[in-house]
């Protein structure tokens, strides 16, 4: 009966070894599971922080051409009046000269009919 207690308990030490072995390379699975999840998670870390510089660096720039932009405009500003003034003169000019044409034109038709005038006086003389 000794015998077979210690037969029973061999079998019994053996499961739990079976058990614990299959426990070991089970943990080292998971153990190289969460290795590889580590590695993965580092990468994409990576991978943001190098985004975020770039889209720190776009940001830099954006706001340097926002104020370039804001410079230009300022600039722009007095020759868009100057632009705005001339165009009113221009327009002032168009004016004048039709009227100056008007008055041309019936300067030519006064003298014209001054000429006929003075062509029959002096042909009745």
């Amino acid at each position: 009966q000794v015998e077979q207690g210690r037969n029973q308990l061999a079998d019994e030490i053996s499961q739990l070894e079976a058990q614990v072995a299959n426990l070991e390379a089970a943990i080292a699975q998971q153990g190289n599971l969460v290795q590889q999840q580590s590695e993965t998670v580092e990468q994409q870390r990576q991978e943001l922080l190098q985004k975020e510089q770039e889209w720190l660096g776009k940001r830099a720039t954006a706001a340097e051409l926002q104020g370039k932009v804001s410079t230009y405009e300022e600039m722009l500003q007095p020759m868009q009046e100057a632009l705005r003034n001339a165009s009113d003169k221009v327009s002032e000019l168009q004016e004048l000269a039709g009227l100056l044409q008007s008055s041309v034109e019936q300067q030519s038709t006064a003298v014209s009919a001054m000429q006929t005038t003075l062509q029959t006086l002096t042909a009745a003389s």
